[in-house]
């Protein structure tokens, strides 16, 4: 901005341009008594440089003079400064004076605005952006005029130190804003603290000036100069305005949790809250307030894009920072959730819902024992862990990577499947039965399925099995057959995966003995030739010894057994051979014997024991020889004084000579001791039965009294089926187990002080001792076994019949 400067010179006006410099500066103006910043408009032109550390009072300049004229015979004004609260007008001191009045144009004459005895004087009350013109005229003690004045006088624009509007935090820094005056050209910036004096931070040109170097939480005073177009001051300061300046929050994180994004931020020193903002239809729509540096939107939208803001608050609750206009955006991810977990052959396949936003995925699994750990990384939705232990049960979860490696989601609890590994069969066997695949046990699993391959319908089931092996039955000789096998929980359900390419076997059926004759030194072993074999294993036992190898067979189909005994009694089995020398089929078991070169048959005394044979074989289990049953163990040998059978075949009572007691009662009563009995003998077996009859079968009240031996084999029947009776049926009942024990046994038909009432009594030692099942009822509550063996019972017995079973010839006699 160009100002003019009037100079009067012997009634001749010289008009002289002058230029106005801002010059940045702190210096102390020794003609200002008030010791405050001043300002200059001169001639000279002062750079612009950096306020000096040695001037901290305030923003100020140095001054430049304006020239002495020479031959000049009036005051002549060289400096105006515009100050706080005007204009203040120096000029040079004239010889003779002693005060000098001072002037100002007021568009038509010179008016007076005081008085001074100094060289300087300030006028106030101004308006700001007039032009005013001054003259000065010296006086003398008499208040007479002693010099003339310059009658253009000499000009000076002032302009009021600039009012700061507002001062706010904003993004960034701190905007100072002020009315910009258009008669200035630009704005100088100095701000303090209240450690610090002002200090010069910028110009700027406009009506805004942001404070970028500001320190959150620090409280800043500011204040402005105007300068003209040569960066000279035009106008003085002001006390300025302060504001405690808050940064505005800069989002450093925005993580994606299990229930929302949990958008962080660096703390902000002179914040009491913040403000969570989040942009709707273009628009900032507050989410809430926090003290923390955290806060989580919740309730999102998977798959969905959001931007957020963040503002501090003062505790009154109004805004104390600005906030980023801009903000920052996170997609929000739902935790991946896992769709199936399935035991597959090798481990565990997991498979979850697919997220477009997600680059990849993350892996975790955790047990009862230990927290999440990374397993591995999935560009798919499908991840395989084969690190995993049968039996264990393994918790899955997953979590959403971006392209930069970075988590896009959080997890959730996940899905828990127990691990059971997929059976592998370890060997398949050529049995006689069929094939017996086995495999490793997998911990984890209730029972296992096995699967046949049917080239036209896939894999077929053939079995359920809680054991490690299965037989697979009727199958086709030479024909190859593959397995596989699966694991099944607790309610049949699959438990684990399988193997699809499964375990193939070609099965061999036992190769059979064809014949078996005399030769000339020993017994001449034949068979048929099996096809695909190379060989064959040829093996012996005698009725006393098991199978040992005799010899393996390449060539032929027969072998001299020239180690064979006469008189002995051999039996003869196969299996064959691959080229390898390894078995691949099972033997016949239960082959035939053979005595001197032919079968075996009827009785036959080895070493002194006496075999029966029928056609080769064992005679075994149950016999009816002239009428009378016996039972032969696996030996040919008749088994004697013992309970024989099983629960497939019935039980029965065998006596001394092998004969099997056919009586019903007898056949019941060995049936009973069998399954409701404990003992590894009949003794034993016989005393756990008389307490389990009479803790178990309940008494029933019935008026059928026996009066003879012939009434109590039906009653004895009729316990053993109903299980439950009266005395006489227990007495009758367990008169029975006694006699299969070894003892004689006898019921005793009598009373207990005139009521009926029936006991058994066995001999032992020669003595008759009191057996009573009906006295050891729970109703009772006699102690265990008490009743049992007595010499004399604990009530008064009367005996009227008694009657003792006998067996004789297979049959039970009563008498």
């Amino acid at each position: 901005m160009k100002k003019f400067l009037s100079i009067v010179t012997s009634g001749t006006l010289a008009l002289l341009m002058a230029t106005t410099s801002v010059v940045t500066s702190f210096a102390y103006d020794g003609n200002d008594d008030s010791a405050k910043a001043t300002d200059a408009v001169s001639l000279e032109v002062v750079s612009d440089n950096t306020i000096p550390a040695e001037e901290p009072t305030g923003p100020n300049e140095t001054v430049p003079t304006v020239p002495c004229e020479p031959t000049i015979n009036y005051p002549q004004i060289n400096r105006f400064s515009n100050n706080a609260t005007g204009t203040k007008i120096s000029w040079n001191s004239y010889s003779g004076a002693v005060k000098y009045r001072v002037y100002v144009f007021n568009g038509k004459s010179w008016s007076r605005v005081g008085e001074s005895i100094t060289t300087n004087f300030t006028h106030t009350s101004l308006r700001d952006g007039v032009t005013y013109r001054y003259t000065v005229r010296a006086m003398d003690k008499n208040n007479k005029f002693v010099s003339d004045y310059n009658k253009d006088g000499y000009s000076n624009t002032f302009f009021a130190p600039p009012v700061i509007s507002s001062l706010q935090n904003v993004f960034g820094g701190v905007t100072v804003k002020w009315s910009k005056n258009s008669a200035i050209n630009s704005y100088r910036i100095y701000r303090k603290t209240k450690n610090t004096g002002w200090k010069r931070i910028g110009n700027s040109d406009n009506g805004s000036f942001t404070d970028t170097t500001a320190e959150s939480g620090i409280s800043y005073t500011y204040t402005l100069r105007a300068l003209d177009a040569e960066n000279n001051f035009v106008s003085y300061y002001n006390d300025g305005k302060s504001v405690t300046y808050v940064k505005t929050p800069t989002i450093n994180k925005i993580e994606n949790t299990a229930t929302g994004s949990k958008i962080s931020w660096g703390k902000c020193n002179g914040a009491s809250k913040y403000r969570v903002y989040y942009l709707q239809n273009r628009s900032w729509k507050a989410l809430g307030n926090t003290t923390a540096t955290s806060f989580t939107h919740d309730k999102l939208k998977s798959e969905t894009k959001y931007t957020y803001t963040v503002r501090c608050l003062d505790r009154k609750g109004n805004f104390a920072s600005g906030y980023d206009k801009n903000g920052t955006s996170n997609i929000f991810l739902n935790p991946p959730t896992i769709s199936s977990l399935a035991n597959i052959n090798g481990g565990v396949e997991i498979k979850w819902n697919t997220l477009k936003d997600a680059d990849s995925y993350r892996v975790y699994r955790k047990t009862k024992n230990t927290s999440w750990t990374r397993i591995g990384n999935a560009e798919s939705n499908t991840f395989k862990d084969t690190n995993v232990k049968s039996g264990t049960a393994y918790t899955y979860t997953i979590r959403c990577i971006d392209k930069d490696g970075n988590f896009a989601s959080y997890f959730n609890n996940g899905k828990s499947i127990t691990f059971v590994k997929t059976p592998s069969i370890v060997k398949v066997e050529n049995t006689a039965a069929g094939s017996k695949i086995s495999w490793e046990k997998c911990n984890g699993a209730a029972k296992y399925k096995v699967y046949c391959l049917d080239s036209n319908k896939g894999w077929k089931a053939l079995g359920t099995t809680a054991s490690t092996s299965y037989t697979h039955d009727k199958l086709v000789d030479g024909t190859t057959y593959t397995y596989t096998v699966r694991c099944l929980d607790s309610k049949g359900n699959f438990a684990s995966g399988y193997d699809k390419d499964g375990t193939s076997n070609t099965f061999i059926a036992p190769p059979a003995i064809s014949k078996v004759s005399k030769a000339e030194n020993g017994n001449l072993v034949e068979w048929n030739s099996v096809p695909g074999v190379a060989g064959y294993r040829l093996y012996r036992k005698t009725v006393n010894t098991s199978w040992s190898k005799l010899a393996d067979v390449t060539e032929g189909t027969s072998y001299v057994d020239t180690s064979a005994k006469k008189d002995n009694v051999y039996s003869y089995t196969l299996r064959c051979l691959d080229k390898n020398g390894n078995l691949i089929s099972s033997y016949i078991s239960n082959t035939k014997y053979y005595h001197n070169g032919v079968l075996a048959d009827g009785k036959i005394t080895v070493n002194g024991q006496t075999y029966n044979f029928a056609k080769g074989l064992f005679r075994s289990g149950y016999q009816k020889i002239n009428g009378k049953r016996y039972y032969y163990n696996s030996k040919g040998v008749v088994v004697k004084n013992t309970i024989v059978g099983s629960k497939r075949e019935g039980w029965y009572y065998a006596d001394k000579n092998g004969v099997c007691c056919e009586s019903e009662e007898m056949r019941l009563a060995a049936e009973y001791m069998m399954t409701y009995c404990k003992g590894d003998t009949l003794d034993e077996k016989m005393k756990s039965g008389f307490l389990y009859m009479a803790k178990n079968f309940p008494y029933n009240r019935t008026y059928d009294h026996p009066k003879k031996a012939s009434d109590l084999p039906a009653l004895a029947i009729d316990l053993f089926k109903n299980k439950k009776g009266n005395c006489f049926r227990y007495a009758a009942a367990f008169a029975c187990t006694a006699r299969i024990a070894g003892y004689r046994s006898r019921v005793v038909i009598g009373d207990v002080l005139g009521s009926p009432h029936g006991w058994t009594e066995v001999l032992v030692n020669g003595e008759w001792l009191i057996c009573d099942p009906d006295a050891q009822l729970p109703g009772y509550k006699a102690p265990d076994y008490k009743p049992y063996m007595m010499k004399k019972h604990y009530w008064t017995l009367n005996p009227h019949v008694k009657c003792e079973v006998t067996i004789e010839n297979g049959k039970a006699v009563w008498k």
